[in-house]
């Protein structure tokens, strides 16, 4: 089990990692692993975490290689790490899907680029950002659209796949298929995403 946790560092306050925690059955009792995954960058006073915490992760395999993805506010983003990034700092928003990748799904992860962010999530307006196949059974984006607060799984953002790198892209109305079973989304089934049904709610 991935969680969002703080790491034992001593920066402050950005110690956001996911940890990891295993048990033989999903009742527990689980054992608590090292971290799966700690962002960090180095500066002149040494180790400094990117986040003040990695929220909603999730795994996906693909290419021999385990691919770990989480949502920040950019609010909750190191302002250090944006400086360091230059130019680049542009293409971090509150949608930013951040990607690592790893040959093992415990980790460590290393970041996917120099800027680990899934390309064309940035522009993408929605939050918390997961995968799941359509009717057509090719894999889309859902998550909490931000100007609407409510839980898009229209299917207007397609995952593509380059050289085991995925792009998140707007696809037109015509080219649409929503998430076969939205339901499942809020309440859950074995190995899927489980929603906050407090925080996140299916359009009407």
């Amino acid at each position: 089990m991935f969680l969002s946790a703080a790491a034992k560092t001593n920066s402050q306050p950005k110690k956001g990692c996911i940890g990891l925690a295993v048990a033989d059955q999903l009742e527990g009792p689980y054992t608590l692993l090292p971290p799966a995954l700690f962002p960090h960058f180095m500066t002149d006073e040494g180790e400094q975490g990117l986040f003040y915490e990695c929220e909603r992760s999730h795994v996906y395999y693909k290419g021999g290689m385990w691919h770990m993805f989480f949502s920040v506010m950019k609010q909750h983003v190191n302002p250090r790490w944006l400086e360091q990034l230059g130019d680049d700092a542009a293409s971090i928003t509150d949608s930013s899907l951040y990607h690592f990748v790893s040959p093992q799904i415990n980790g460590p992860y290393q970041p996917a680029g120099v800027v680990p962010v899934v390309k064309g999530s940035s522009e993408s307006n929605l939050y918390a950002i997961n995968f799941e196949h359509n009717n057509q059974q090719e894999l889309i984006a859902y998550g909490l659209n931000l100007g609407m607060e409510e839980l898009d799984v229209s299917g207007q953002w397609k995952v593509l796949w380059d050289n085991d790198y995925p792009e998140i892209k707007k696809v037109s109305p015509s080219g649409q298929q929503s998430v076969a079973d939205p339901s499942s989304l809020l309440y859950g089934r074995e190995g899927y995403f489980i929603w906050d049904a407090i925080l996140f709610k299916l359009p009407a």
